[in-house]
């Protein structure tokens, strides 16, 4: 191909300027707005999206995996904690009775989970905001949600229970919480709040609360239950070994009832995830090509233009 001078490839004439205004329309209006020379950019992107939906599409075949068994351990789990549900319950409190408050938020240990992981934390902050004249302390179980109680409580968090190894919660650990929370942490409460997500099925849950109180208070409620029951011993020692008891039982049970609702809604996230991946893929996949197909278009005006130019040139020369 012949050589053109600068003149002849900067000559201002309509022909010349017709194309190049077509040219710059093509390549502007092509896939939003993107240009040929940002075709590494929209593959990089495309790349990145493609390996984000493999890591979500194995997350999602982990929780679908995992899930059975949750539920499995939860039918056994509930008879088991449901027994002493009914025990010092009261349809409302005293509030006069009612000075320091424990919350327990029972969280997650890992992410990926949707709102599964903070919701709990995130209603026990907002129980404390509404009641700012009572003293409020807070113990947090699972490794994930702790970041978020140390963003809400500061320092009325006293104890954050993380880096749980086992897949599914026990009543041995269940018992040594229990006695921890009851026996050395110094503060004295007067009801202890459980937050927990109640396992419906692989798509819903419900956020729940349960409360526990204190000896005193649950020993006066006792004195309403416990006629109908026959009682050997010290009535105060066989009230605070319930209220042991109860805490563990409970908590091994709410322990369930939110592992099974995590790997519910890591299900379903993941699931949703997958879906917006493979959405994604596509339209960058179809920003490529159709930068692909521009940029050939565009090389083939400009050597067309340039075959034109240099065909002119040679038959001026002639003439």
């Amino acid at each position: 191909m012949a050589m053109l001078t600068r003149s002849s490839l900067f000559k201002n004439n309509s022909q010349w300027s017709k194309l190049s205004a077509l040219n710059t329309t093509q390549q502007r209006n092509v896939a939003g707005g993107f240009v040929p020379s940002d075709m590494p950019i929209i593959k990089t992107k495309w790349t990145a999206v493609s390996k984000v939906a493999k890591m979500c599409s194995s997350m999602k075949n982990v929780a679908a995996g995992a899930l059975p068994g949750c539920e499995r351990h939860l039918s056994n789990a509930r008879p088991f904690g449901a027994a002493t549900v009914p025990l010092f319950q009261l349809d409302e409190a005293n509030p006069e009775s009612i000075k320091r408050v424990l919350h327990i938020p029972i969280g997650t240990e890992r992410g990926m989970c949707g709102a599964i992981s903070s919701n709990t934390v995130r209603a026990a902050g907002a129980a404390v905001e509404r009641t700012p004249d009572l003293e409020h302390r807070v113990v947090v179980y699972g490794k994930r949600s702790t970041a978020v109680a140390n963003t809400l409580f500061g320092r009325a968090l006293i104890i954050s229970v993380g880096e749980v190894k086992t897949k599914t919660p026990t009543f041995e650990f269940s018992c040594h919480l229990a006695e921890k929370i009851l026996y050395d942490i110094d503060f004295k409460w007067d009801k202890i709040v459980l937050y927990f997500n109640e396992y419906e099925n692989a798509i819903r849950s419900h956020l729940r609360t349960a409360e526990i109180y204190r000896t005193e208070i649950s020993q006066i409620i006792a004195d309403l239950q416990f006629p109908t029951y026959e009682v050997e011993g010290d009535t105060r020692t066989l009230v605070e070994n319930l209220i042991e008891y109860k805490l563990a039982t409970a908590l091994y049970m709410y322990m369930a009832e939110n592992v099974a609702s995590e790997q519910g809604s890591r299900l379903r996230s993941m699931d949703s995830a997958v879906t917006n991946c493979s959405e994604k893929e596509q339209e960058y996949e179809q920003i490529y090509q159709g930068l692909r197909k521009t940029k050939i278009t565009n090389e083939l005006i400009i050597s067309a233009v340039a075959g034109r130019i240099a065909a002119m040139q040679r038959a001026a020369k002639g003439q």
